[in-house]
């Protein structure tokens, strides 16, 4: 267990959707955690940054809680972890998942390259298998993201609005007050 308010999200989980503080679904997960607790452990890295299970830490500093579930993923799977769950999540579409996926492919397909060679190094063919047991020589990003159930013009769509918002991302966001404008 970890005090919640140690805990950190990772970079790559900070800007995915989260019910608001004052939505029905936030009040409805907070009376759950107060009544049952929380069941699922939050997944989290050595340097305490949490992979899986921010809402739920969340809730927790809202609950005052002193303590929390936590499991600590395997360094270098940090984001194969995100995910991983990412897909477990059923309310997600095609389109949604190679959205919130896009930015997170490319290094998950970096870890699972480095697992392949620190199992290589060593011997060792149990080191961090996850996702799949690594990407095979010429795979790309976009045949990862079809191993998510993705297909390739759903994820190069994705991309496409990436990049559109971070080029015009002034115009469309008012940074100074955190608004649309």
């Amino acid at each position: 267990t970890k005090d919640p308010q140690l805990l950190r999200p990772h970079p790559s989980i900070v800007t995915m959707p989260r019910p608001a503080a004052d939505s029905p679904e936030w009040a409805a997960r907070l009376a759950d955690i107060r009544e049952f607790g929380i069941r699922d452990a939050i997944e989290i890295t050595p340097d305490h940054e949490v992979v899986d299970g921010w809402t739920r830490v969340l809730l927790a500093r809202a609950l005052g809680m002193a303590e929390v579930p936590v499991r600590l993923v395997e360094p270098g799977t940090a984001l194969a972890t995100i995910l991983r769950n990412l897909l477990l999540r059923r309310n997600l579409t095609k389109g949604q998942l190679a959205f919130v996926a896009y930015p997170l492919l490319a290094g998950a397909h970096e870890e699972a390259l480095d697992r392949q060679l620190e199992r290589l190094r060593t011997g060792n063919k149990n080191i961090g298998k996850s996702l799949s047991d690594g990407p095979k020589q010429g795979h790309t990003v976009e045949d990862l993201a079809a191993q998510l159930g993705v297909s390739k013009p759903t994820f190069r769509q994705a991309g496409a609005i990436h990049d559109h918002f971070a080029k015009h991302a002034a115009e469309v966001f008012d940074f100074s007050r955190a608004t649309l404008r």
